[in-house]
């Protein structure tokens, strides 16, 4: 496929006199003017290019400037920018809109009125984000009211009156709300006058949110949630996290937040965590019921409401990404009484998180997912796999490519007589993470086994457990297969040492395309050094920092499957 630069550089060959001249095809296509914007358009996140693109021509910089003020809050912005932003879409304001500040003792210097109606463009807004710029923005301004809610003021002004007004409509909201008592007063979007307008387009809304007994911020929710019920109803992804601290959201905040899930035309993405009590279980998984057609992914922690998980799912036609997070067992005498039919589930990824650690008459909740799964499956991450699982596994989801499985390590012959069959692309494999005691015992049997059992499919293996460096040359040198990826997952094994050996081997194979690695959490841990670091480039064309084993995939998942 044609890179984006390619792409760019073509187009401006083609717009070449010389280059036009001498086509010898008349029927070649050519890059229209609607082609290069939706180019650009990829880029939307390369600020760095967007901003080389603005002094091209006034064409190029009509298309550039919606793409660099679509989404000003996506990430936390340094102090200066921040302030920037905010002075910027202050500039904005009409006549009646500053006034209004300076009553309050705000005022902002030399901010002439710009050219380019700026908040036009909004197509995002990140709430968490937007607060943290206004607070970078407060230690710039001369204020003559001590006595004044700052913050509270600019909110309004700039998020009611200039963003919500001038947006010619939103497409993705995020609201983060760990810190009720400072976000929650000002916190009332569904009473800015024209909302609605701004909402009618919406197709992406996170809400994360830590609940507290008498808090008045699950008010304003709950009032957002049913306007939205109303004027926003072709959502395609919602996702709601919620916190609570001993206590029970009330029966108005779940019924209104159902009611936003079941309004929707179609849905496509979902994802819970389970802040709702069981009396409210019936609520939650009806709205669901109503939207398992058209959702395509599904994240969701299921405690203990396995039957009416069972009978969305049964539903779930066109579901392709399933992620389950903090399973609980089951028992078998459980399982029995649910009827699980066999093979409807036609999920392409399936994702198990917990930090169980099985016994052998114990049968995993996640047994009967597996067991609803067809060949269909192609990516499965498991953790706290135990021989049962992997038989179902190997049976019923034999044509998996790529897999990442934590075990303990009485259960390593067991993963190795999987792998052997399987036709892997990409394989980590992790230890489970409750006993930090039980480690892999690499013997030189083991050894020979793990290199007989690599499938001829793999170029990509993840590291999640110990191994000495001996036992980690020996098995690298003896590797059947040419390797393009290792991820090490394991911060332990980000030392010197390692890269030294994986260098070894990437010298020696010639290969080796790309080393991931998990940075340290903390400057205690192990990491490589700068020197190594540098060396290894020189060797490996791509080495980047990776996500931790156990994270789940949503916040890519929404990211990656969004239109603007």
């Amino acid at each position: 496929m044609e890179s984006l630069r390619c792409q760019i550089e073509r187009f401006s060959l083609e717009c070449h006199p010389h280059y036009i001249r001498e086509q010898r095809q008349a029927t070649a296509q050519k890059l229209t003017f609607d082609n290069f914007t939706d180019i650009l358009g990829f880029l939307k996140d390369d600020r760095s290019s967007l901003h080389s693109c603005l002094l091209v021509s006034r064409d190029w910089f009509k298309m550039v400037v919606p793409l660099l003020w679509y989404r000003p809050f996506a990430h936390k912005l340094e102090k200066e920018k921040a302030a920037l932003i905010i002075r910027t879409y202050v500039s904005c304001l009409e006549e009646q809109g500053r006034q209004r500040l300076m009553a309050d003792g705000i005022k902002f210097h030399d901010l002439p009125k710009p050219f380019i109606d700026y908040p036009r463009y909004l197509r995002a807004f990140d709430f968490e984000h937007f607060r943290q710029a206004i607070d970078d923005s407060v230690s710039t301004l001369e204020i003559s009211n001590p006595a004044c809610d700052i913050i509270t003021t600019l909110c309004r002004e700039v998020l009611g009156y200039c963003l919500c007004n001038r947006s010619s409509g939103l497409r993705i909201l995020k609201i983060d709300l760990l810190n009720v008592e400072l976000y929650g007063p000002f916190l009332d979007i569904a009473t800015i006058p024209g909302i609605e307008n701004v909402l009618s387009q919406l197709q992406r809304f996170e809400l994360l949110y830590l609940f507290e007994t008498g808090d008045e911020t699950s008010k304003r929710l709950s009032s957002l949630f049913t306007s939205m019920s109303s004027c926003s109803r072709n959502i395609h992804s919602i996702s709601i996290i919620i916190h609570r601290v001993r206590t029970h959201l009330p029966s108005y905040f779940i019924e209104s937040l159902a009611q936003l899930i079941q309004s929707q035309n179609k849905l496509r993405a979902l994802s819970l965590n389970r802040f709702w009590n069981m009396s409210s279980s019936a609520t939650i998984f009806t709205a669901m019921l109503k939207q398992a057609e058209s959702l395509i992914y599904l994240r969701i922690t299921p405690k203990d409401e396995y039957y009416d998980l069972i009978n969305v799912l049964k539903c779930c036609t066109n579901l392709e990404t399933l992620e389950l997070l903090d399973l609980s067992p089951t028992k078998d005498s459980y399982m029995s009484l649910l009827n699980i039919p066999r093979n409807i589930l036609n999920i392409k990824r399936l994702y198990c998180y917990d930090d169980w650690v099985n016994s052998e008459d114990e049968v995993m909740t996640k047994a009967l997912i597996l067991n609803m799964c067809t060949e269909n499956l192609k990516i499965l991450t498991l953790e706290s796999a135990i021989p049962a699982l992997m038989d179902l596994i190997g049976e019923y989801c034999s044509k998996i490519t790529i897999l990442s499985i934590s075990i303990s390590s009485n259960y390593l012959q067991n993963l190795l007589e999987l792998i052997s069959r399987l036709p892997l692309i990409h394989l980590t494999i992790g230890k489970t993470s409750r006993n930090n005691a039980d480690k892999f015992n690499f013997t030189s049997e083991i050894l020979q086994q793990f290199i007989i059992s690599v499938p001829s499919t793999l170029i990509s293996f993840g590291i999640n457990f110990i191994i000495d460096t001996d036992n980690l040359a020996y098995l690298l040198r003896e590797f059947p297969v040419q390797l393009k990826v290792i991820s090490l997952y394991e911060t332990r094994m980000s030392c010197d040492e390692v890269l030294y050996i994986i260098l070894e081997y990437a010298i020696a194979r010639r290969s080796l395309k790309e080393l991931r690695y998990e940075m340290r959490k903390s400057r205690y841990m192990t990491s490589f050094s700068e020197n190594m670091l540098s060396m290894a480039r020189t060797i490996i064309p791509i080495i980047k920092q990776v996500k931790h084993f156990g994270d789940p995939i949503y916040e890519d998942y929404f990211e990656t499957h969004y239109v603007y």
